[in-house]
């Protein structure tokens, strides 16, 4: 049969997805899927910016590590912890690369990411810093507190590079406050461990200069 020319079947069906569409619960449903995928396509597009991060801070490494040390590395594969895995040219040899980067706060580490992910438009320091080169050291002594507690479950050393960028420091600054200030946590699992910082030139013939500093090496038994 039929009501004003609807059959009941379609009748019935209609009504169905017209109290659906009226139910609260389903609304609120739909809603928290959508900030369920949103929530999760954020967590893709971080994870995605920080290892891009990576890459290039081990990009601007192994470039330097080639020209102006005995390492001649290369990147064999990525993977969590250490970050990367690579093989030394000369010997074949394995060495891990773990990277970690410093800021002068939180707050500034939280600037150049929402740079990043295209929330701001400069990187510059928005807060009131005292003294520059103490947080950046500061900052510095944290990140190695927190990767030399990290147990890395691989047969072959691991070296950590500390990546900065401060825009407010040059090299005197780095090599009179930063440097001095640092501390070395007394556990460390790694074999070696680097500072690798972006310097600007102010105006010079280059915009900026990639700097290097060893901040730890393993001794060996012959050399303890």
């Amino acid at each position: 049969g039929s009501i004003n020319g609807i059959p009941w079947d379609d009748r019935r069906e209609r009504q169905q997805r017209a109290h659906e569409c009226q139910c609260p619960h389903s609304g609120r449903a739909a809603l928290n899927e959508v900030k369920g995928q949103i929530r999760m396509a954020k967590i893709r597009q971080d994870e995605h910016l920080k290892r891009l991060h990576q890459q290039a801070a081990a990009t601007r490494f192994l470039a330097w590590s080639k020209q102006y040390s005995e390492l001649s590395l290369v990147i064999s594969r990525e993977r969590d912890a250490p970050d990367f895995e690579c093989k030394d040219e000369t010997n074949g040899e394995i060495v891990g690369l773990e990277i970690t980067t410093a800021y002068y706060s939180e707050q500034t580490a939280k600037d150049a990411w929402d740079v990043a992910r295209g929330k701001k438009k400069h990187t510059y320091p928005t807060g009131v810093l005292q003294n520059p080169g103490e947080e950046l050291a500061g900052f510095i002594n944290e990140r190695l507190v927190d990767k030399c507690k990290k147990q890395y479950n691989v047969d072959y050393p691991v070296l950590l590079v500390v990546d900065a960028s401060p825009p407010l420091a040059d090299e005197q600054d780095i090599i009179d406050t930063v440097l001095p200030s640092i501390q070395i946590p007394a556990q460390v699992p790694f074999c070696a461990i680097h500072l690798g910082v972006i310097l600007d030139t102010h105006g010079q013939a280059h915009a900026s200069q990639y700097w290097v500093w060893q901040l730890y090496q393993l001794r060996t038994r012959s050399e303890a």
